[in-house]
């Protein structure tokens, strides 16, 4: 009988482009399309809104560290595929993950602010954090699609301002809608790439996986804004001190490249023994 928390399409990996590489470093976000196939979203879709259904009534709901609950998915989150792409983004030898989480917004939900993922999270060293936004469903425009400011990432003036869009036009730069996307596209950006999304104008939830990884041997820093960041020290990040390298079971290494060549010349020698 075949393992059911299997994705054997997601072992594999996919070689980026010098002009993917290229945008990606420039602009700070990335698309590629159809990255999952129909049928592995089929599988992980139930388990991911069974989670969702437990919170009741909300025109936003939001579930974090799915992969703790559901053996399903976490096969999927701990794809090899989606974890080697994040490295390569980030130009580093592994990644560890930070967090999953399903986001659904439902007919009504008003606009999500631009707004950069790092601001929210607790300061690493480095501070190099990505994320892929996959839809688990079509998202056509009026289902309140994603947006970037392109190169706002390479910009540190933004990082403090407290109103990210009138400065980010400011420095010359302009919010681009990311336009529809459909099931299993993936939508990499990094943590200090302003991103929000349009109002779900539509008839249908918008049901999003988010899955945010950072670079290994990070480390923990004192965060300066306490009462919006402290809080993770103590549940997230429980047991950490600033200043310590970030490890443990709540952050798995997904991918380590030295691991993965490693293993790669122990399988060519194997097949030349035979």
């Amino acid at each position: 009988m075949e393992n059911q928390t299997v994705f054997h399409a997601l072992e594999r990996e996919r070689a980026l482009s010098p002009e993917e590489l290229g945008q990606f470093q420039r602009d700070g976000r990335l698309m590629l399309r159809q990255l999952a196939q129909s049928e592995d979203i089929a599988r992980i879709r139930p388990a991911l809104l069974e989670e969702v259904g437990k919170l009741g009534e909300g025109l936003r709901l939001q579930v974090m560290n799915v992969w703790k609950k559901s053996p399903v998915v976490q096969a999927f989150v701990f794809a090899h595929l989606y974890s080697q792409i994040a490295a390569d983004l980030l130009g580093v030898d592994g990644v560890r993950l930070y967090f999953d989480q399903i986001f659904v917004k439902k007919p009504g939900a008003g606009a999500m602010p631009l707004h950069q993922a790092n601001q929210f999270m607790l300061p690493l060293d480095p501070s190099k954090v990505i994320s892929m936004w996959m839809p688990l469903t079509d998202i056509p425009d009026e289902s309140g699609p994603l947006s970037y400011v392109p190169q706002s990432h390479l910009h540190e003036k933004l990082r403090s301002a407290k109103n990210p869009l009138l400065a980010a036009m400011r420095l010359g730069l302009a919010e681009e809608a990311c336009g529809p996307m459909m099931a299993g596209d993936a939508a990499f950006h990094t943590g200090w790439t302003l991103h929000g999304a349009y109002a779900n104008n539509a008839d249908t939830a918008r049901e999003m996986l988010i899955i945010t990884w950072f670079a290994d041997e990070a480390r923990a820093v004192d965060p300066q804004d306490t009462e919006n960041k402290n809080p993770q020290l103590k549940s997230l990040f429980q047991g950490l001190e600033p200043g310590d390298p970030v490890k443990g079971r709540n952050f798995p290494l997904l991918f380590y490249r030295h691991y993965r060549d490693i293993m790669r010349i122990v399988h060519e020698r194997g097949e030349d023994q035979r």
